[in-house]
């Protein structure tokens, strides 16, 4: 696949849409720390050989109208 055009567009579209129209974003502080917590728990698992509980996690399920 060819590179896009315009690297990371839907991100700032999102974040457009959320400021300036007042759509509620999927990429959210929430949804942040939820990232944060998997990375972070990968390294973990993988130092330690252990399953690790993530407690943060969040739907990302989005609902059409």
């Amino acid at each position: 696949l060819k590179p896009p055009a315009f690297p990371r567009a839907e991100v700032i579209e999102e974040l457009h849409a959320a400021v300036f129209k007042d759509v509620e974003p999927l990429h959210n502080g929430e949804w942040g720390r939820a990232t944060l917590e998997m990375c972070l728990a990968i390294v973990e698992s993988a130092e330690s050989g252990k399953e690790i509980k993530l407690r943060h996690q969040v739907s990302t399920v989005v609902e059409e109208n």
